[in-house]
C-alpha cells in the first residue's frame, strides 16, 4: 500500500492568511446552515403533520430516514472528499441538501416529504468531515485546533 508523506499531504492544500480566514468563515456558516437544516423538522412536526395529514408513526418515519440517510451516506461521500475536491464536495453537498430541503417543503403526502428528506439527509453527511478537512488543511498544525472550534462549537 502507498502511504504518503503526511507533510507532503497538508502541503499540497495548505492555504493562508486571509483565504484560511475566509476558508473558516464560509464553513462556519455552511456549517451553521447544516446545523439549522437538521432541526427545522422539529420546529414545522406538528403543523406539518396536521396539514398532510400524517400519524406520529410517519412523522418519526421522516426524521429517522433523515438520520438513517446521514449515516448510510457519511461514509461514502467522506471518502469521496478524500479522494476528490473537498471545496467542490462542500458545494455540491450544500446545494443537495438545499435544493432537497425546498423540495421537503413542496410535499403534499408522506412520500413526497419522506424522500426528499431522505436525500437532504444524503447532502448533509459528508458536511462534517469535509469542512473539518478543509480548515486543518488551511492552517497550520499550531492552530489548527483553535480554528476548527468555529466550526465545532456549533451544536450538531
Amino acid at each position: 500500500m502507498l502511504q504518503l508523506n503526511k507533510k507532503d499531504e497538508t502541503s499540497k492544500f495548505q492555504v493562508d492568511g486571509s483565504r484560511a480566514n475566509f476558508v473558516l468563515i464560509i464553513c462556519s456558516l455552511i456549517s451553521m446552515v447544516n446545523v439549522m437544516d437538521r432541526q427545522v423538522l422539529y420546529i414545522v412536526l406538528e403543523p406539518m403533520k396536521q396539514d398532510l395529514r400524517l400519524t406520529d408513526t410517519q412523522a418519526g418515519l421522516i426524521q429517522s430516514g433523515f438520520v438513517l440517510s446521514m449515516c448510510l451516506f457519511a461514509m461514502p461521500i467522506s471518502y469521496w472528499v478524500d479522494r476528490w475536491s473537498r471545496k467542490n464536495m462542500i458545494g455540491i453537498m450544500a446545494i443537495v441538501w438545499s435544493t432537497f430541503t425546498f423540495t421537503t417543503g413542496l410535499g403534499r403526502n408522506f412520500l413526497t416529504v419522506f424522500i426528499p428528506r431522505f436525500l437532504t439527509g444524503m447532502g448533509n453527511a459528508g458536511f462534517p468531515a469535509a469542512g473539518t478537512a478543509l480548515i486543518s488543511a488551511s492552517y497550520p498544525e499550531n492552530a489548527r485546533a483553535r480554528k476548527l472550534s468555529f466550526l465545532i462549537c456549533l451544536p450538531s
